[in-house]
């Protein structure tokens, strides 16, 4: 009896297995479709990843410009004209920070445009003129005390004509 309770165990084991290997062979195809669920997931999260690269890769190149573009742009703003003053045909500035004193052509007329400057309580006036044509700008470094005044002027250099300034404009 014993024996035979040994062999009927036996036996049920073998039914057993022979009745889980159909459901081997299905949890292995599941197993499978769950590894191609999985690699088409990874290679989403992969395409995902790389557009999120992309976009960050993007986004820092367009913070970069930017940085650049205020690095450019911040010491053209400081550097703007302290005071200036214009007349048809010319543009006179004065920049403190770098003692410049600029003057544009600003009028295709024949005459040459002139900047000048002086101290609000001095008699010498300093100036730059630009006689090569419309749209050309001169420089001259002058060191102007905190207190100044500066004009612009248009004359014809070439045939001797009267210098016709705009009024001072005082600068500080």
């Amino acid at each position: 009896m014993r024996r035979s309770r040994e062999v009927w165990r036996y036996l049920n084991v073998a039914v057993d297995q022979r009745a889980l290997v159909p459901r081997m062979e299905a949890n292995r195809n599941h197993i499978a479709i769950m590894d191609a669920s999985i690699d088409d997931s990874t290679t989403l999260i992969r395409a995902n990843r790389t557009e999120d690269e992309e976009m960050k890769t993007i986004r820092n190149v367009l913070v970069a410009v930017g940085a650049i573009a205020v690095l450019i742009v911040a010491p053209a703003m400081t550097a703007a004209a302290d005071q200036g003053n214009a007349i048809v045909g010319a543009q006179a500035y004065y920049i403190t920070s770098s003692d410049r004193l600029s003057v544009s052509d600003t009028q295709s007329d024949g005459k040459s445009a002139i900047a000048e400057i002086r101290a609000s309580a001095g008699s010498t006036v300093y100036s730059v003129t630009e006689s090569r044509g419309v749209n050309n700008q001169s420089v001259k470094t002058v060191s102007m005390p905190a207190s100044y005044q500066i004009r612009a002027c248009v004359q014809d250099l070439g045939g001797g004509g009267a210098k016709t300034c705009s009024g001072w404009a005082n600068g500080s």
